[in-house]
């Protein structure tokens, strides 16, 4: 909205410059033609004189050239249109004969004109950039005044506008003239204030009130009553008030417009940043989503290397095994009667019933048997009795069963969220007995282990270390199913998962 205000009101000076250079061209071809019509509209009216109309082509140039960004021939043309109201100020004041009517300018045409060089200069000194703006606003807010008061002047009493003599006399085509004059410059210091603040320029009051009182001050002078008088005095005076009240009216509508404009700017702002918070939820939504698949496909890819290394430990180590401890068997009973032998042989018995037994034990927690062979119940039965076996802690399983098997890979995952969960309780609880819920129903399959330890805390529940935990959640959670994580000091700790499955 502001590029487009800006670009507006540069259209506005410069079209402004380009109509007074035309009304000041017209004017001096009507000079060199003596076209009465042109200079002065009707006889009984005050005609423009050359001077006027050089003033109009220099202010409208100077507006072309602030506008095209031609700073030095503005500045030039500032100094000359400002010379020219100040000749014409003091020849007014001092009453040179040296200017005869063709040249000589009202006193008001040569105040606007010298006003129009000083707003020029103001804009375009940098070391005035601050204020240059609100100098050259509040000089065209009293061009505009100066010119509107003698066109008031003539459209109510056109006769006596002649009458007012040595004080605002102008031709009726001037005041016309200086109101696009001063249109121009406010608007080009409108662009240039737009560029740095929010909404109107701050300058806006006092323009306003030095717009008022100017005019007030002009129709006082032209009351036909003793200025002096009670009347008199109470019109100025009531002009000079509403003018004062209007600009502060007019201060505190812009205040007010631009807390409303900041916010505007606020509210978007912050729809913005909504806007962009969703969208990283979002991404961060997906990328979990992806991580999870990519995690839930890692551990299907580890489980069927460890069933293939279970399977292959098994196969080839356990029949090498097995044939070496036949092998053995047989040199024992060929060995005769020599105990040193006998010893050495049984020695190497012992060793092979050992690793016989770490290798059945590394199958086991590889890829147990017993869950590929029996199913998950058993498997469940199995395993908590190997942990009260191991651990020496009680553990009682309570099981409620449907007809029916699960498939594979959620009969794994029950069976992988219990073996993490005994463990952790053997590691951490320091608990001396384990409840061990099983319930396979419903469409769903629901494992609960609870333990009377110590009880985890809080901020070790979703801690990034704790991996064990962690690990239950990335099994349960591609399968759709719920990880619920329980724990209270000195009471225990519950884990609890439960996974949909299909009915059949």
């Amino acid at each position: 909205m502001a590029n487009s205000m800006n670009f507006s009101s540069s259209k506005i000076s410069l079209l402004c410059g380009v109509v007074l250079m035309i009304l000041g061209g017209f004017v001096l071809f009507a000079w060199g033609t003596n076209n009465i019509a042109l200079i002065q509209i009707r006889p009984s009216l005050v005609p423009m004189p050359i001077t006027g109309a050089v003033g109009f082509l220099l202010s409208g140039l100077g507006l072309i050239f602030l506008n095209i960004l031609r700073v030095k021939e503005a500045k030039v043309v500032g100094v000359l249109t400002g010379l020219l109201g100040g000749l014409a100020f003091v020849a007014f004041v001092v009453p040179w004969e040296l200017l005869g009517n063709p040249f000589r300018l009202s006193l008001n045409s040569a105040l606007s004109f010298l006003l129009v060089g000083m707003g020029i200069l103001a804009v375009t000194n940098n070391e005035l950039s601050a204020k240059g703006t609100l100098i050259s606003g509040v000089l065209g807010a009293f061009i505009f005044a100066l010119g509107a008061v003698a066109l008031f002047a003539h459209l109510i009493d056109l006769d006596s506008t002649q009458g007012w003599g040595q004080i605002i006399r102008m031709a009726v085509h001037e005041p016309g003239g200086f109101g696009i004059l001063a249109i121009g410059l406010i608007a080009f210091s409108w662009q240039n204030e737009k560029q740095k603040v929010i909404g109107s320029p701050p300058w806006l009051p006092v323009l306003v009130g030095v717009g008022g009182m100017t005019i007030s001050l002009g129709l006082w002078i032209h009351l036909d009553i003793p200025k002096q008088s009670i009347v008199a005095m109470a019109v100025l005076m009531f002009g000079l008030l509403m003018a004062s009240l209007l600009s502060v009216a007019v201060y505190f509508m812009q205040r007010e417009r631009r807390l409303l404009v900041k916010l505007h700017l606020s509210h978007q702002g912050l729809e913005k940043e909504i806007t962009e918070r969703k969208q990283v939820e979002e991404h961060l939504r997906v990328s979990r989503g992806e991580l999870r698949d990519l995690s839930h496909r890692l551990q299907s890819i580890r489980e069927e290397e460890k069933s293939n290394i279970a399977r292959e430990v098994h196969d080839e180590l356990g029949q090498v095994l097995t044939a070496l401890k036949m092998d053995l068997s047989c040199l024992d009973e060929d060995s005769r009667d020599s105990n040193t032998f006998h010893k050495k042989i049984q020695s190497m018995s012992d060793l092979l019933d050992q690793t016989v037994e770490t290798v059945q034990r590394i199958c086991l927690e590889l890829r147990p048997k017993v869950l590929d062979v029996f199913g998950l119940a058993e498997a469940i039965e199995w395993q908590t009795k190997e942990f009260q076996d191991r651990t020496g802690i009680q553990c009682d399983l309570v099981m409620e069963q449907e007809k029916g098997e699960l498939d594979s890979e959620r009969s794994l995952t029950c069976f992988r969220v219990l073996q993490e969960a005994l463990t952790n309780v053997a590691r951490h609880a320091k608990a001396t007995h384990v409840d061990v819920r099983f319930f396979q129903g419903n469409g769903h399959v629901l494992l609960e282990v609870n333990d009377n330890g110590e009880g985890i805390e809080n901020h070790k529940i979703f801690n990034s270390h704790s991996l064990g935990l962690l690990g239950i959640r990335e099994r349960v959670l591609p399968l759709g199913g719920e990880v619920s994580i329980k724990g209270m000091v000195g009471e225990g700790t519950q884990v609890s998962i439960k996974i949909p499955y299909p009915l059949s």
